[in-house]
């Protein structure tokens, strides 16, 4: 049992390297088991849940989109963090049927917002690899859009750059079919990843966001923010759209604006929010824009 621990130690994260049992290694892997079998209990019970956060046009402060992230809220009223749960949904395939679940239920949503936003509102979905590996994802995507009796253009599909590079020819051809159906593509996180030119030529991508590594924290001590005018240089080039993600200061926003990002995310426009309080939101937005 000790060595098995270690072997598949060893084979996720040491490839071609050898692995010697800990008490630690068991301890780990007895509380992934555990965490494990809590989401796959709150998964059957409903207590998963979507947060969104807005989208916010930066030249005039509209709120024009909103990002569905994935919340685990316990019984206990604790929320654990989607990097501790998401890596064990995947590596135990359940990130497939949670996946079909958020972009249902994001759809839903965005059906659900008719009438209280403008047309032109998205709602983005985050992507996983194990989905974008699914034969049938595109097409499952395309009819749920159908089913909430939405257009193309109110959906964003995200994926990140190790998404992109998995394999480039099958990844453009189910985005090619989004894009057939309006359904616009954003590359997350962009520049900490692989960061490939060929990629951004290959694939049908619509948007940029730049990561908050690169927009808050040292980066806004930075001359002009370099990585984030670098990448709204390279964007344009692409013709593509940008956000900012993780703008926290009236500052960060302006030079953001400056070196040409089109929208921004982040607390200083808001936190992600439960439907309820996203509605609030929209209201306080429409009365003081």
């Amino acid at each position: 049992k000790d060595a098995g621990v270690a072997l598949k130690q060893a084979k996720h994260f040491y490839r071609g390297q050898t692995v010697r049992f800990a008490v630690e290694l068991a301890e780990a892997a007895r509380d992934r088991m555990q965490l494990l079998s809590r989401l796959r209990t709150a998964f059957s019970r409903d207590r998963l849940q979507l947060h969104y956060q807005p989208f916010i046009r930066l030249h005039d402060g509209a709120v024009i989109g909103a990002e569905s992230l994935l919340r685990w809220k316990t019984e206990e009223g604790h929320y654990i963090p989607p990097d501790q749960f998401i890596p064990i949904a995947e590596q135990s395939g359940m990130m497939v049927a949670l996946g079909d679940w958020v972009i249902t239920t994001a759809l839903r949503w965005r059906a659900s917002l008719v009438g209280d936003v403008d047309d032109d509102f998205r709602v983005a979905v985050n992507v996983s690899l194990m989905q974008m590996r699914e034969d049938d994802f595109a097409e499952k995507l395309i009819r749920c859009l159908h089913s909430q009796q939405l257009k193309g253009h109110q959906v964003e599909v995200e994926l990140t750059e190790s998404i992109a590079v998995d394999d480039v020819t099958t990844v453009k051809q189910k985005l090619k079919q989004l894009r057939d159906h309006g359904i616009s593509i954003a590359m997350d996180d962009f520049g900490t990843g692989y960061s490939s030119l060929s990629i951004l030529n290959r694939l049908p991508i619509d948007r940029l966001k730049v990561d908050r590594s690169f927009v808050s924290g040292h980066a806004a001590d930075e001359p002009r923010f370099s990585m984030a005018h670098t990448i709204m240089e390279l964007a344009a080039n692409f013709q593509m759209q940008t956000v900012a993600e993780g703008i926290e200061t009236t500052n960060q926003r302006h030079a953001m604006g400056q070196t040409g990002c089109s929208e921004g995310q982040g607390y200083l426009f808001s936190k992600p929010l439960d439907e309820y309080h996203f509605r609030e939101f929209l209201r306080q937005s429409h009365a003081h824009p």
